[in-house]
């Protein structure tokens, strides 16, 4: 009788080992877990157009996705958005500068404000957009050039936006990793005429509210 008890008493002990010791099941993400400042993690953001003639410097390929690292090449540019040193020849582009929002206008910092279903994304300087997550349309009407029809929605926590121009399009996909550290965000650009599709992914790590003063400014 002992043995069985003291081999009762083991089982019982075991199973609360595993059960303390396992992980706690994480809360579901929701679109307040973005806000916050966030910093460019050059290493991980990427381009799937090596040498493309918008692209800046660009390294090796990475597979790293948002549960896990990985090597990415650095992506100067985008393609779709005007910069300095572009040529006479150089074709207008669908978007304006800083209306991709993974792009923070070539800022390498960005930060989120959200109240209630709208999201405050600003990024060097006095560049903002505003987003709203329960799929409104936000317009905005170019000196030149097509309409600006922006919708964002939180869907399956994720981060959805997509911005039209005309016939060009621009899906924005960011997903949070699960210890709210770190936002991937994948973009796919369908470009009018011959451009044709292109994506790119920009990585952005979250900084912590003491480190935020020594950031540089970009």
């Amino acid at each position: 009788m002992d043995a069985f008890r003291r081999r009762g008493l083991a089982l019982a002990c075991l199973t609360l080992f595993l059960c303390l010791g396992a992980a706690a099941p994480q809360p579901s993400q929701k679109p307040e877990d973005l806000a916050g400042s966030w910093q460019l993690n050059e290493d991980l953001s990427q381009s799937s157009h090596p040498g493309h003639p918008w692209g800046g410097e660009h390294g090796r390929m990475g597979g790293g996705g948002p549960r896990g690292g990985g090597g990415g090449g650095r992506f100067g540019r985008p393609p779709g958005e005007s910069g300095p040193g572009d040529g006479e020849g150089f074709r207008r582009p669908p978007l304006p500068p800083g209306q991709i929002v993974a792009m923070a206008g070539g800022s390498k910092s960005l930060r989120i404000e959200v109240a209630g279903p709208q999201l405050t994304v600003s990024s060097g300087g006095d560049s903002r957009l505003v987003l709203f997550t329960d799929g409104r349309k936000v317009r905005k009407q170019q000196e030149q050039g097509d309409e600006i029809v922006r919708r964002t929605r939180w869907r399956d926590e994720h981060l959805e936006i997509e911005t039209t121009a005309g016939k060009a399009k621009v899906n924005e996909l960011w997903i949070l990793t699960n210890d709210r550290k770190r936002i991937f965000a994948t973009v796919e650009m369908e470009m009018p005429g011959d451009r044709g599709k292109m994506s790119f992914r920009r990585v952005w790590d979250r900084v912590a509210e003491d480190d935020q003063a020594r950031i540089p400014p970009s």
